[in-house]
């Protein structure tokens, strides 16, 4: 069957395949013309169909032939085609997907034309926890609506003093480095309140920037400093490193207007340190010292000055003058009966061997151990240590404290 298409607009004919109307340019929709009879025919059969379903009928192949039978229309009438259910039930479905796929179609090309509206995306190499927040500031570089970037109390350059830094911002959060890396989250955040001090010699890149309620970043501010205080004279240290015998006093010298400050374990030392009041005793055995001058106005710190010292008093006792010392002053003190060493209520005899020379409470001594010599010739330790002084030759029992450290004790 050919169907016959008229221009809606001005009702010329429109040829197959056509578009718009060659008359008028009207947009034609491809629509085909009904007979008013085969319109009242697909309704006839939709009613028929419809109550069909309502009434829960299984309506026949026969009955629709019957009723294909009574049709007005025979093979050769235009609309024939609507008098089969099923032809016209296939045509509804096509209808259906036809307009279902219009809908689709529209629903694409909008969504499309939003997309392409938008703003370009931006690949990022963040972490999730930072994503929203780059996402925030990459949407504000692009618009331009960024918080402004933090301010610095204090200017470039090249200062003699130590000097304090203020960062100023509007709303959020404040972070900055001193290192000239650009700061990030993970960096420290300026109070407000404390200034960021610079006390030390050097040159520093402070970058700073804001990060508003919403996460957007502003730009990053630089500022840069060189810190040139005047640097004092280092102290002079009187006593120069080495080997004392006799008890010493370390004296320092020092510049007008200057403290000096040192320490004993091998640190720098700083204005934390113990400031040098006076002569210090320089203690038994091996020390180091290390001493700074530190300017009292500006806070500039001198060159460190080193000493290593060794004292040790002369030794005038040998190991065997000791062991006899030892032996006698035990004797003396009842813990033996005479100088073989025999003890009373016991067989055998005690003896005593220098196991080692250790610096104990500033002087030098040797460590003795006490053992037990039975009858039949075996030696048992008693546990019992003792200490002579090499110097003097002054007897001690020695005892360890939990650390393992010697302490002298009096024979009692």
């Amino acid at each position: 069957m050919r169907l016959v298409m008229k221009c809606p607009k001005c009702g010329a004919f429109i040829p197959d395949d056509a578009v718009y109307c060659p008359s008028c340019g009207e947009e034609i929709k491809i629509v085909p013309e009904f007979d008013p009879l085969v319109e009242n025919r697909i309704d006839e059969s939709l009613s028929v169909l419809a109550s069909s379903l309502d009434d829960g009928d299984d309506t026949s192949d026969d009955e629709y032939d019957d009723y294909d039978e009574e049709d007005d229309f025979d093979s050769n009438e235009e609309g024939h085609i609507f008098g089969s259910y099923k032809v016209t039930i296939c045509i509804l479905c096509i209808v259906l997907i036809a307009l279902l796929g219009s809908i689709v179609y529209y629903l694409i090309n909008d969504r499309s034309s939003d997309v392409k509206t938008d703003n370009p995306s931006v690949k990022s190499t963040v972490s999730a926890s930072d994503s929203s927040l780059e996402g925030a500031s990459q949407e504000a570089a692009l618009t331009g609506e960024g918080p402004e970037a933090p301010t610095f109390s204090v200017a470039s350059g090249t200062y003699d003093e130590e000097i304090e830094v203020y960062i100023e911002a509007g709303e959020g959060s404040i972070y900055y480095t001193i290192n000239g890396v650009t700061p990030t989250l993970a960096d420290s955040i300026f109070n407000g309140v404390d200034p960021i001090v610079f006390d030390k010699n050097g040159i520093y890149t402070l970058k700073a920037i804001l990060v508003d309620s919403d996460g957007v970043k502003s730009e990053v501010a630089t500022v840069t400093y060189e810190i040139a205080m005047p640097i004092p004279d280092a102290p002079t240290i009187i006593e120069d490193s080495g080997n004392y015998n006799v008890d010493t006093q370390i004296a320092v010298v020092t510049s007008e207007g200057t403290n000096v400050y040192y320490t004993t374990d091998g640190s720098d030392p700083t204005a934390s340190s113990t400031l040098y009041t006076g002569p210090v005793s320089m203690p038994y055995g091996e020390s180091v010292y290390k001493f700074v001058a530190i300017d009292n106005e500006t806070g500039a710190a001198s060159e460190i000055v080193e000493r290593t010292y060794s004292l040790h008093y002369t030794v005038n006792v040998s190991e065997e003058s000791a062991a006899s010392l030892l032996i006698t002053s035990l004797v003396q003190k009842g813990y033996l009966l005479d100088g073989s060493g025999a003890v009373a209520g016991m067989d055998g005899y005690n003896t005593y061997s220098v196991t080692s020379t250790e610096v104990i409470s500033s002087g030098d001594y040797y460590v003795f151990t006490e053992y037990h010599m039975s009858t039949d010739g075996s030696a048992t330790a008693t546990g019992l240590l003792y200490a002579v002084n090499v110097h003097d030759g002054a007897v001690y029992r020695l005892g360890t404290d939990g650390a393992g450290n010697y302490f002298l004790k009096q024979l009692s």
